[in-house]
């Protein structure tokens, strides 16, 4: 969803193609993506981006006037958005591993897992992101 929204904000025209849950292991998305994840995305000349972190960092190379991060001359600021994603695709994605595991639907004891392990990840989210940005603008990097 991150990319989706990423190429949206930009303006560039994208198409998206919805998959029923399973098929990322058909055999005709791994020829495609051979991980069977997604987001993929297919460029016009047949190279295919996987990892919405990664994604969105070509975004940012790629279409830098959308201003959508920090560029490769920006190292430390594009050190903070990096550990934020890998945070969010990481220790976040996995603190709702309830929802994908079948706790649907959605009842008390699911939200109490989530909002768990939300609590356990708020301070480190809080040292690990502001200490990077801190260090980043302290160093004159904007």
């Amino acid at each position: 969803l991150s990319v989706n929204i990423a190429l949206e904000w930009m303006g560039q025209p994208f198409e998206v193609q919805l998959m029923p849950r399973g098929d990322n292991r058909s055999q005709s998305y791994l020829t495609v993506n051979s991980r069977g994840k997604v987001p993929t995305v297919m460029l016009d000349n047949s190279i295919v981006l996987t990892e919405a972190a990664a994604i969105l960092t070509w975004l940012v190379d790629t279409y830098p006037d959308a201003a959508l991060g920090a560029t490769s001359e920006q190292p430390l600021r594009r050190f903070a958005i990096a550990e934020a994603l890998s945070y969010l695709a990481s220790d976040v994605h996995t603190a709702f591993g309830p929802l994908h595991a079948g706790c649907r639907p959605l009842g008390s004891r699911c939200i109490s897992l989530c909002a768990d392990a939300m609590g356990r990840l708020s301070a480190r989210r809080h040292s690990t992101i502001s200490a990077a940005c801190e260090f980043s603008h302290s160093n004159g990097e904007r």
